[in-house]
């Protein structure tokens, strides 16, 4: 009762008067942030706890009376003497990244506080300054970015063998597909093989199907690539979106008014859009679940985008982005290091391919994206795209009405049996065909039947020289010659499809008929409509 009385007389209780100098001395100099007293009119210690003197080497007396710019590495000289402008302007300054220096030499990151001691008049007299180490913070962004590039090595390592079983797998498909047609149509209507032909031709396809799924993963898969509005594509499949998602949350849309131009295929982005928001629509809710998407133009940083899954290699600068963000139950962090892996899902349903697949055709597109996530908080996944310089255009439509019977095409692969099924399909169809096994080869076979030779079918992946080193000498030769590049993993450059009215691509493996169109198109004249 009489400490009570004592207190609410402004007295101290006698526990902390007896020996108070010594507690709280005790206190200062078991802090785990290393503390000084800065002398104003000369910037020298005036006072320090021992965890500074532990930390740097020194003893208290060395320390006291020391320049305080002898503790700073010399790399932070500058910045001590903008946080002392700040201090004397403001009566408190921080910095939030400074080295103080070891008697060893050895550095010491650290973030800084700095705060006004004055005397009985209100004069300053010192600056009291609060170092925190921020190593264990270095360390673990350090873990963090060891993560992000083992997961970038891991996912790049599948991608590499995802590529090389695709390239092969795709040329037997052709030669499957390509002669399995041509002996179902050979053979009478009521042949009982022609079921058969039939049956391995749809099982062919099928596995065409399950490459293209594999190689969207892996980033390879390349389809028609155009420039469309990031902003549109979204307001375009709104009403599918809405039908798909009602029932399980509201969809909420902020749409840039202003065209996010993006240089890729549009239905592989309707197909991103689509799996991200049934993840969400599984994650909030019913109810009461809400996903908003956004979209819009974003300048992002070189330290934002080492941030990002795959941005460690992008430059700076200005992306669309696509943002899709949910009040769902989040995810562990577990569950966000596994979450673009293939296979890996945390529905009873799925099957784990739909976040592989947007991580592939982000990639395939030279994106990147950042995921945002807490338990009970909801999740954002934001991909970012590189902008097209160009306006959205339409390519030129073309006239289609140019038969093929008669004309001499070049068709230049290093499979012998792709040539030879492409050869027969094409004779089918009356068309000539010369035979050349690479880039190099069909270089010198124009040289000396080229004026006889009304197009030319190659493959992109061969040795020697490849198709787009083939491609551009042979249109050095020929300006306008109709040439038709194909293969089961990559597309021909963007720039080149663009400007290049006579430059067809063709995905393998194809069937006869798409062979067949695809050549009638590259050899038709552009429309005189435009």
């Amino acid at each position: 009762m009489d400490d009570d009385n004592a207190e609410t007389r402004g007295e101290q209780p006698q526990e902390f008067v007896a020996g108070d100098l010594t507690f709280y001395r005790d206190f200062f100099d078991s802090a785990p942030d290393m503390f000084a007293s800065i002398r104003a009119q000369d910037a020298k210690i005036k006072f320090c706890n021992l965890t500074l003197c532990n930390r740097l080497g020194w003893s208290r007396e060395q320390l006291i009376g020391a320049d305080i710019y002898s503790i700073y590495h010399p790399d932070c000289h500058a910045e001590v003497k903008r946080v002392f402008r700040e201090f004397v302007s403001e009566g408190h300054a921080e910095s939030q990244a400074m080295l103080l220096l070891t008697k060893d030499g050895e550095s010491i990151p650290v973030s800084l506080r700095v705060s006004s001691e004055k005397d009985a008049s209100g004069r300053v007299v010192a600056s009291r300054s609060i170092w925190r180490d921020i190593t264990a913070d270095h360390e673990l962004e350090r873990l963090k970015l060891d993560l992000r590039l083992q997961a970038a090595q891991k996912t790049e390592s599948v991608a590499l063998l995802t590529n090389s079983v695709a390239h092969d797998f795709n040329n037997l498909l052709v030669t499957i597909i390509g002669n399995a047609g041509l002996g179902r149509r050979a053979l009478p209507s009521n042949s009982p093989a022609v079921k058969k032909l039939t049956d391995i031709e749809v099982a062919a396809k099928q596995a065409a199907d399950l490459t293209r799924q594999l190689m969207t993963y892996s980033g390879t898969r390349r389809g028609d690539k155009s420039i469309f509005d990031l902003s549109d594509t979204v307001a375009e499949i709104s009403q599918l979106l809405e039908v798909a998602i009602a029932k399980k949350a509201k969809l909420e849309y902020e749409l840039d008014e202003q065209a996010v131009p993006i240089w890729g295929d549009v239905t592989q982005l309707r197909q991103v859009i689509m799996n991200l928001l049934t993840n969400s629509a599984d994650a909030v809710s019913r109810g009461s679940g809400v996903i908003t998407v956004r979209t819009g133009v974003e300048s992002v940083s070189r330290n934002a985008l080492l941030a990002t899954l795959l941005g460690s290699c992008l430059r700076p600068g200005d992306f669309g982005f696509l943002e899709v963000r949910d009040n769902g139950i989040g995810l562990t962090e577990e569950q966000q290091r596994r979450m673009f892996d293939p296979f890996f899902t945390t529905k009873k349903s799925g099957h784990g391919l739909g976040l592989a697949a947007v991580l592939g055709i982000v990639r395939a597109h030279a994106g990147t994206l950042s995921v945002s996530s807490q338990r009970e908080q909801g999740t954002t996944i934001k991909l970012f795209f590189p902008l097209s310089a160009q306006a959205c255009e339409a390519r030129p439509r073309r006239r289609r009405a140019h038969e093929l019977d008669n004309q001499h095409f070049m068709v230049v692969d290093d499979e012998k049996l792709v040539r030879a099924a492409v050869r027969r399909m094409l004779e089918e169809k009356g068309v000539v065909v010369t035979e050349c096994e690479d880039g190099l080869e069909a270089i010198t076979m124009f040289d000396a039947i080229g004026e006889s030779v009304t197009g030319v079918l190659m493959d992109i992946s061969m040795p020697r020289r490849d198709g787009i080193a083939a491609y551009q000498t042979l249109r050095d030769r020929e300006p306008k010659l109709p040439i038709v590049l194909m293969s089961g993993l990559s597309s021909p450059p963007a720039d080149a499809m663009n400007s290049d009215p006579a430059l067809r691509f063709l995905a393998k493996p194809f069937e006869g008929r798409t062979l067949i169109d695809t050549l009638v198109d590259a050899l038709a004249e552009p429309s005189e409509e435009g």
